[in-house]
Formats: C-alpha cells, structure tokens, sequence
C-alpha cells in the first residue's frame, strides 16, 4: 500500500507548494465534503488538496467538522486523518494564520464535543500545533478524570511559563488521584522545580504504587534537593535492589538530575552512600550506575573503586570498570591492571586482556607474554595472543604459531588472527615455519595458506615430505591457491599417483587455477590435450574435470572427442565433466547427449548438467525459455521434469508462466508449476484474464507451513492488479477457432460485398483446412495452401510467437508473419543464401523505402524452435529474435499499394511460402489507441466547432491538471496540485455544449458558464455541477450541490446518472437567461436564472456571475480523477 502522508518531515518536504485561490463562498457541508473525499490521501498532491482545503476553515467550521466525529467503534477514519494531517500541516512557516484559526477552532471545540473520546483527540490536536491562546479551555479540562491526562500533555507540548503555572494551579486544586497523576507527571516532564514541594505533599494523600512511582518519577526529573530523604527512604525500603517502584533506577536518575542542575556535592553524597549500599546489598545494577555517575563527576578520586571492580566476579561490572578506566585512565593503569590480573580468576585476566588489546600499548607487551606463557586457560591465553597481535601490530606471528595446539576451537581462533594479520611478513613467517614444526602444527599452518599465500608458498608446501595421510591432505588443500606455473609438472606427478578422489580433485583445481592464470593458458592447454594420448586409460579421465574448469572450446574439443569412446569409464568420465563444465560452451553437446543418451544413469548426469547449463548461461530469458522447455520434453523422470520446471522461473517469460501453470493439474508436478506460475506472475507484475484465473487456482493449490502468508500475498497482488486485459491466446492448442482462410488481400476484400466475400471465404477455409492442421498443441503448415488468417482484425498490438522450420525434401525454409494483413516479418532458414536469408529472420522483407533486413542473425538452428516479440504501434514495428532486438521501430510499408498508408486494423496472418512450418503459444497484448473525435453529419450540418477530438488541448488554457491520456480521453489528474480549472481560449455568450464524461467514486468537478478567467466561477459566472453525488461523503449536500444543478441557484433532478465507471452524454444549452441541462436524454435542468435568483439564492450568497453574459466554458476541478471526452460547441445567435 502506498505511503499514506501524515508526518511533519513530510509536510516540511512539500510545504513549497503552490495553489490556485480557493473558493471563498462555499458552504461548511461543501467544505467538509471536498476535504473527505481525498480522504485517506495516499499521494503527496492528494494530501495538500485536502491541506489547503482546511485552509479556508473558519474557527466554528473546524468545530463543525470535529462534531461530525461519532461514538468510538465508528468509522471516524476520514475525519481524523484530515485533522491529524492539518495539525501537523499548520507548524509550517507562513502558515500562522491558518494555525491560529486552527487553535482557536479546537479550543472551543472541546466543550462542544459529546463524546469524552472525541474531546481527547481534540486534545491531542491541539498537542501538535497549540499556544498560549489555548490553555484556558484545556485548563479547565485537568479536574476531569477522562480528560486530565491529555490536557496534561498538550499543556506540556505548549511549553510555556503560562502553561506550567497553568499545571502548578490545577495540583494545587487538585481533589482525586487520577487528575493528580496526570499533573504530576507534566510537571515532571517539565522539570519544574518551582512544583517539588507540592508534589512532596502529596505523598502521604494518595499512597497507591501507582501515585508513589509516578511521584519519583517527576521528581527524578525535576532534581530538586528537598527530594533527596524521599529517595533514600524508599531505596532503604526496597534494599537497594529491584523493586516494583524501580527505587534503584529513578534514583539514578534522581542523582544525574541532581548533577544536571549543577548540585554537585549533593549528588556526590547521595551517589556514596548509594555505592556503599549497593556493594552491601550485593545489587551489582547498583553499584555499576552509581560508580559510573560518581566517575564521571571525579575520575581520580574514584581510581581505587574502579581496579577492585575490575577484579570482580560479574562480568558486566569488571567491563564497565574497564571502560570507565579507558575512558578516564591514566596511561600507568596497563601495569597495575596486568599486576592485578596476574593474581586473579581467568575470567579476569581474559576482562583484563581484551581491555588492553584496545587500549593498551606496545610497552605493555612484556608482561602479557609472561602471562600469556602462564595461563592454562585457553579464553585467557587466546585473549592475551589477541592483544599481542594488536599491539604488536601483527609482528607476533611466531608467538601465535608456537600457541598452536590440539584444540581445534581454540586453533581456528589463533588461525584467524593469523589471516587477518596486517604484517607484511606474516605469510613468510608461515612458509619459514613449515619446516620446523610438528605435524599437527603443518596440518593448521597449510590451512592457512589454503586461504593466503604468496608466490613462495608452493615450494614451502612441495618441500614438505610426509607419509602422514593428514598432512598429504593438507598439501593438497593448499595447493589450489599456492600453485605456481613451475610446479606444474608436480601437479601432474601428483595427479597420475593419487587414488584418492578427494585428493585428485583438489590437484584438479591447482592446475586449473595455475593453467587460467597463465599468460600462455592457451599453450599450457595444448599441451594437457597432448597428454591424453600418452596417458593411461586409468589416468585419461583424471584430466577431464581439469577441462571441465578450463571451460575453453580447446578443452571441450578434448573431451568430446570421447564421447564415441568404447571405454565406457572414459565416455562416463567425458559426460561427468561436461555436466560440470564452467562455462555455457558445452551447452551444445549436452543439448546433443538430451536428445540421444539411451543410459538412464548417464542420461539424469547430462541432464543435471543441461539444466545447469541453460540457467548459467548468458542466453536471454526468451532463449532459455526456449531451451528449458525442450529439455522438459525430453525428461524421463518426474525429478527431472520439476528440475527444468523450476529452472524457467528465472526466465520471467510470459510463455514460461503459461507453460507451468498449464501443468498445476498435473498430479506430480502440481506443486512446482503451481509456484513456478504464481512466483513469475507476481514479480513480472503480469495482468490480464489469464493471469487472474490462474492466481485465483493458485489459491486454493497452495499448502505447507507458508501458504497462508503466500495466500495473502496473491490476494493483494489480484487487488492491486490493473484491471485491464494482458496477454490473450490466438491459438488454443486445440484447434483452429478464431482462424480462418485467405481471401485476397485486403484493398481487394474491402471491394467485395457481402455474399461475394463469404462465399470466398467458405473457399478458402476448405483450402486452409487442407493445408493446416493442429498437432502436440502445435499449428502445423502442410508446405501446401494459403495463408491462416485470424478472423479478429488487429491495430496496435504486442504479440508473442514460437516458430520452427523443418527442411524436407531439400526445401528450405521460408515463411512470415503478416502484420495488419501486409507482408512481413520474416522467417527465414538461414542456409539459404541463394536468396539472401543469411541475414536472419525478424526483418520487414517487403519494404524498399524502409529497412528491410534484421540488425544482427539471432536464428536457431533449422529444426530448432525460435520465438518473436513483435510490437506494432501506428505504422512502427518493433521485433524481438530469441530475446534480441532485430527490428527498431521500423514503419511497415503498404505492400499492396505503397502509395497508401498501412491499414489502421487487419488480421494477422501466418504465411504460407511452400514450407513445412511450426507454431505454438501464440499470444496478443493490444494497446488502446486513441479515438479521434468527429462530428456526425448533422452536427456539421448545424454549424458546431470541436473544442476536444482525442488529439490536442490546442482550443483550451494550459493547465497541468488536465491531461489526455493513452485513449484519447482528458483524463482530469487526481494528484495534481489544487486550481484545476480548465477554460476555453475563447468566449462564448449563447451556447450550445455537448460533451461525455466519466465519473470515478466520489468524483467532484463542474462545468464553467460565461466565466472569467480569475475568481471562483461558481460565483464569479456559473457553474454547472459535475458531481458523483451517490458518495456518501455527499450524503448532506443540498439538492442545488446535486449533479446537473446551477451551483447554489437552481437544483437539478436527481438519478439519471449513469453507474460509477460508465460513460454520460451531457447537453447544456443556454441562450440569454435560460439554461437547460441535459443528461442521457433526459432534461434535469430547465430554468431561467433571473427568475430563480430574483428573491435571493438557494445557498443565500453573492453569486454575481448570473448577471454576466459571455465568457470562457470551463472544467472546475477539485482534486478528483474525471475523464471528458467529445467535447463540441455551438454558438447560438
């Protein structure tokens, strides 16, 4: 949901907004009204229409308003929101006034509100924006039980002398409890020394806990002296430990209060005796606040209290003395700490320990070696070798490797601060070390150089001799990252020599690693090919996982060339490895091995790979689509199926959404299509029929632990979804409905009558049934017949289509598609180059003016399907190959008569071009196109003027707020800034005024009569009401407010509105001082203005425009979303 604009940040964001001058004339009904109906404001323009709405409140309009407010348990929603957003809205600079008024409103509000809930929001109204002017009538609500806590804290937020000696008279007059509380703590909240002693009185009045906590807590607060006895009382009674009053932390409190106010010495005995009582008491919350206060008041004389708390047994307390002392220490403290450490627990010296690995020095470094050498305690010992690390700056890496034990927690610890050692030699002091150092120590030191290692790593490591299985795994672990070039004839040594798998592929990955990091990676290549031949069956497939991490086409030309091996080791191991292959260039061959491997254990090992292969790849999401659903052809297990299912997610295709969702009957694979389509739909924001019907299946199929959540989210995703038509299918999969034959072409069709063309027609559809047939879900072309044609014409239109040529008999391919029945885009097979098709498919063949031929060959292979996206806007086609762009907003030229412009609708047509030819998931998306507007022949005949035909505002002022949309329609924006008023540039005295409109919920706007430019036309000339007023937030209008009506003149008939959504005719006619309105044929307005006006106006004011007798014909906006269209004039004489 969108952000709905209710903070000050906000406002203070936007607060440069500017409007056009509101209407000043207006009725409080109507005021309120305008306001409610942009309520709840979700965008920023919608909120500041209904700001500046409030903005002509008066004081007793804000009253009325808050009176609208009903018993709590009703929707009160819209007004709260409105109220709450003002109060926050007039804090703004130059918005004084508006704030006063505001205030002012609210004040008298309070008394006047029946419900004791709706006079506390008034309150808390007025805690956002009030002054002193206020503080009367939220005075006189403190004696009130209900109402004292919140006229408390909006005397609180006014924060004036007059407000707090309005609280300090109201404690003094105060005759219960609950008006007492609320009090009291505003005067706590305002520290208000001048109130101690008359909370103090009170103390033995009301001696509820309630009372007593809030009490201390005011006067934790205020931090008076006179308090100082009651503290101590009640921490003497709670022990110095936790109690329900919580004594020991408003005490706290108390004394930092006292400290604030300057009563050092006061604070200082308070917090002693608190210590003192604390340590006793053995209350460590105590004793940490309390030496923390005294420490910061004077750190010296608290040096003693600090080193004896660092000895302590509690963990939070020694670290709060440890950081006190890094804080207000003396540089001296390092050695009196590793002297008290060095007689202490292990858990101290560790305290101690890390506390100087922060602050301490390289001076220091001494006397924790010496502690570190004695410790048996392997936290202290890991602490002190951190802190020997830090201060030495990393220098100690021996010390650390000496630590090195068979504790292996404790091994990862000191490893760790080994590779993150910033010490430039710390990887020789490892290298340097592997020599001399027993094997458990080799084991830990090789696994760091597995992780970090410089160019003298590898001869460390290959100098090692050791029959110590371990340590040959630890060689072999490190060696991927210290191999160099020069040791690649001992990789290869080790390789051939190895039985174990483990080890090989770790050898594996070296000389992957040290073969891609070659200058001569390609050489070194050739050369690995070269050992093939010499090796030993038992070793040949050892070398091809290292060509599967290669990944260059050198290397797949290795491995394949065992593909056809008699070996079937070899052949296994070759297929293992491009299943693992690195890179997308084995995808080929594994397509291949999909299609023929009759093994079911080699086949699920290929097909594993396949999968990975096509979702690795750099293929575009069309193209993946593409592949993924052959391999789902080709699957043999329903794991299998579920494996290429999944991997189409990704794709986001619409074809893919199809295809899975397609599948959610399926009993085994209903759980993964059923996500697979819910999941692409939702993040490809998808709509349309389709879409819905599947998401509402989707529903009902979901289950397990995250249904319920994944169900929520559906039905507000189907919520949200536009309600507009997305992707429609043109083919079934069945048959051919919606298709039919060729007839001609379309300039000789539209020559044809009636009869002569349907008995084409039924010829060609007999032809066609011939030539083209249904097969697999497929569309299936003879190479025999016409063109299919679809029986819908098309204009503006995205549309998705798979294709695939097959070359029988030696034809080569060659088909299209018809575009608003004209040739073509383009399929072509791109062998034959006899006719130019090596330029690939997706180009329009038959223009010569125009580019004809594709950007770049994006083609399949002959027998392999390709998709299109193809997009056709006006006479610009725009076309997709397998996901890349070919054609560029290219125009179609009229390949029927070249001197015509393209036909604004056709049919869309398969060719038929003596080719066998595939189609499968034909799908259309058309855009709406914009109707251009024309007087019928009568209208002409009697002299009227278009004003709007769909295609410019040319006739009209400029004006932001009206818009023409994608349909050609003024589309009045509901987020634009207030003003929208809208006028013809020229005058009009006499009139005839035709237009159709279109309302949306709670839609207010008007027609302008002779109006000038400037002012409020509703008085300044006419307005003619363009209202929904079924709304209920225009449930109180007057009958003159009703649609039709002359604004505050005379009333229309109500009921002849057309359903919210719909479409309305409208005719206003007005010649001298008569008007007649009328609306879908029926008159709700017939009347003469100087009759109507000649005793006063129905809204009882001013309304000089009836006198005028020419102007301007407007759209009054106010802030809501109309849509105009067909708009025309005629002027009368």
């Amino acid at each position: 949901m969108k952000r709905i604009f209710n903070s000050l940040t906000v406002l203070l964001l936007i607060s440069g907004a500017t409007y056009a001058q509101q209407p000043q004339n207006r009725t409080t009904a109507t005021k309120i009204a305008d306001v409610l109906a942009q309520q709840p404001a979700e965008e920023k323009e919608k909120f500041l229409l209904a700001m500046h709405e409030l903005e002509g409140f008066s004081a007793d309009d804000v009253v009325t308003f808050l009176k609208r407010l009903k018993a709590p348990g009703s929707n009160n929603a819209p007004i709260e929101f409105a109220a709450n957003s003002y109060s926050f809205y007039v804090n703004q600079p130059g918005k004084e006034q508006q704030k006063r008024v505001f205030v002012e409103g609210l004040a008298k509000a309070i008394s006047q509100l029946d419900e004791p809930t709706n006079q506390v929001f008034a309150l808390r109204l007025l805690r956002q924006c009030a002054d002193n002017a206020a503080i009367p009538a939220v005075a006189k609500c403190l004696t009130n039980d209900y109402l004292a806590d919140a006229a408390a804290r909006t005397l609180v937020s006014i924060r004036t002398p007059e407000s707090t000696a309005a609280l300090e008279k109201a404690l003094t007059s105060s005759t219960t409890e609950k008006t007492a509380t609320a009090i009291v703590t505003a005067l706590g909240d305002l520290k208000d020394k001048n109130a101690e002693n008359a909370i103090l009185g009170l103390i033995q009045k009301y001696p509820s806990e309630g009372f007593q906590r809030t009490t201390l807590i005011a006067l934790s607060k205020i931090g008076g002296t006179a308090s100082q006895s009651l503290f101590d009382e009640k921490l003497n009674a709670a022990g110095y430990s936790y109690d329900k009053l919580d004594a020991v932390g408003l005490g706290i409190d108390y004394a930092q209060a006292l400290i604030d106010n300057k009563h050092d010495q006061d604070a200082i005995k308070f917090l002693n005796k608190f210590f003192q009582e604390s340590q006793k008491a053995k209350s460590i919350n105590g004793q940490i606040a309390s030496l923390k206060l005294l420490t910061t008041i004077d750190p010296a004389k608290q040096r003693k209290n600090l080193l004896a708390a660092v000895k302590s047994d509690n963990g939070a307390y020694r670290n709060i003395a440890l950081q006190l002392l890094g804080k207000y220490g003396k540089g001296s403290d390092a050695k009196s700490l590793l002297a008290l450490a060095s007689k202490s627990t292990p858990e101290v010296q560790e305290s101690v320990l890390n506390y100087l690995a922060h602050n301490g020095s390289a001076s220091s470094l001494k006397l924790i070696h010496g502690l570190v050498n004695k410790t048996e305690s392997p936290a202290t010992k890991l602490a002190g070798l951190s802190a020997l690390n830090t201060l030495s700056q990393g220098k100690e890496t021996n010390t650390l490797i000496q630590a090195l034990n068979t504790d292996q927690q404790f091994n990862n610890s000191v490893k760790a601060l080994i590779l993150s050692s910033k010490d430039a030699n710390v990887v020789t002091d490892v290298n340097n070390a592997l020599a001399n150092v027993d094997d458990d120590k080799k084991i830990q030191l090789l696994d760091i150089l597995s992780k970090r290692s410089n160019n003298a790593s590898s001869k460390a490591v290959l100098a090692i001799k050791s029959v110590n299985p371990a340590v040959e795994e630890g060689i072999n672990k490190a060696l991927p990252n210290v191999a160099q070039e020069a040791d690649l004839e001992e990789l290869f040594n080790r390789l051939n020599n190895t039985t174990d798998s483990k080890s090989a592929a770790l050898l594996q990955r070296a000389l992957v690693n040290v073969i891609r990091s070659s200058a001569d990676s390609k050489g070194l290549t050739e050369k690995i090919a070269a050992r093939l031949s010499n090796s030993a069956a038992t070793n040949t497939a050892k070398y091809f996982p290292i060509f599967a991490g290669l990944g260059d086409a050198q290397s797949l030309k290795a491995v394949t060339a065992y593909l056809n091996n008699s070996n079937t080791t070899l052949r296994s191991a070759a297929i293992e490895s491009l299943a693992t292959w690195s890179s997308a260039n084995a995808l080929p061959e594994l397509i291949t091995l999909s299609r023929t491997e009759k093994d079911d254990n080699l086949f699920n090992t290929v097909y594993r790979g396949l999968i990975k292969s096509i979702s690795s790849s750099s293929n575009t999401p069309e193209q993946k689509t593409l592949l993924l659903r052959d391999a789902f052809s080709v699957a043999k297990t329903t794991e299998q199926k579920r494996a290429a299912l999944s991997a189409l997610q990704p794709t986001g295709t619409y074809q893919s959404f199809v295809f899975a969702a397609d599948l959610m009957n399926d009993a085994q694979l209903a759980g993964t299509a059923t996500n697979v389509a819910m999941n692409i739909a939702m993040d490809n924001k998808f709509y349309g029929k389709k879409v819905r019907e599947v998401l509402e299946q989707v529903i009902g199929k979901l289950s397990g632990s995250e249904s319920g959540y994944l169900k929520e989210a559906v039905v507000r995703y189907l919520a949200e979804m536009p309600i507009k038509e997305g992707y429609v299918a043109l083919f079934n999969g069945k048959d051919l409905t919606g298709w039919k034959g060729l007839v001609a072409d379309p300039i000789k069709r539209s020559k044809m009558n009636e009869k002569t063309l349907a008995t084409a027609q039924a010829k060609a559809d007999d032809i066609m049934r011939k030539g083209w047939t249904v097969a697999n879900g497929q569309i299936v072309f003879s190479g025999k017949g016409d063109n299919l044609a679809t029986v819908k014409q098309y204009g503006d239109f995205e549309m998705l289509v798979d294709w695939k040529l097959e070359n029988y008999g030696g034809i080569e391919g060659d088909a299209g598609i018809y575009l608003r029945g004209t040739p073509q885009v383009q399929i072509w097979d791109i062998a034959n180059t006899r006719v130019g098709a090596q330029v690939g498919s997706g180009g329009l063949y038959n223009n010569q003016k125009n580019e004809s031929k594709p950007l770049k060959v994006a083609d399949n292979a002959t027998g392999e399907w390709n998709t299109f996206k193809i997009k056709m806007v006006d006479d610009k086609v725009t076309v997709w190959l397998n996901g890349q762009l070919v054609t560029d907003n290219v125009p179609l030229e009229n390949y029927w008569d070249r001197n015509q412009s393209i036909f604004p609708t056709e049919q869309i047509e398969l060719q038929a071009h003596g080719s066998v030819v595939y189609y499968r998931d034909l799908f259309i998306k058309e855009f709406p196109r914009k109707q251009i507007f024309k007087l019928n022949d009568q209208e002409k005949k009697e002299g009227f003027e278009v004003l709007f035909d769909g295609t410019n505002l040319d006739k009209w002022t400029e004006n932001q707020a009206y818009v023409i949309n994608d349909e050609g329609y003024i589309w009045v924006y509901p987020n634009a800034k207030f003003g929208g008023n809208l006028y013809t540039k020229e005058e009009y005295a006499d009139f005839i005024f035709r237009f159709d409109f279109k309302l949306t919920p709670g839609a207010n706007n008007g027609v302008g009569i002779r109006a000038p430019l400037e002012g409020d036309a509703a008085y300044e000339a006419m307005e003619i009401q363009v209202l929904d007023d079924d709304a209920d937030v225009y449930k109180d209008l007057k009958q003159y407010q009703y649609h039709g009506s002359i604004y505050g003149v005379v009333p229309a008939k109500k009921g002849y509105l057309k359903p919210v959504g719909e479409w309305n005719a409208e005719e206003i006619i007005v010649k001298g001082n008569r008007i007649k309105v009328t609306l879908n044929g029926t008159a709700i307005v017939d009347a003469d203005i100087a009759e109507a006006s000649k005793n006063g106006t129905l809204d009882g004011k001013q309304h000089p425009g009836l006198k005028r007798t020419s102007g301007h014909i407007g759209f009054l906006g106010h802030g809501t979303e109309v849509f105009f269209k067909d708009i025309r004039v005629k002027k009368l004489k």
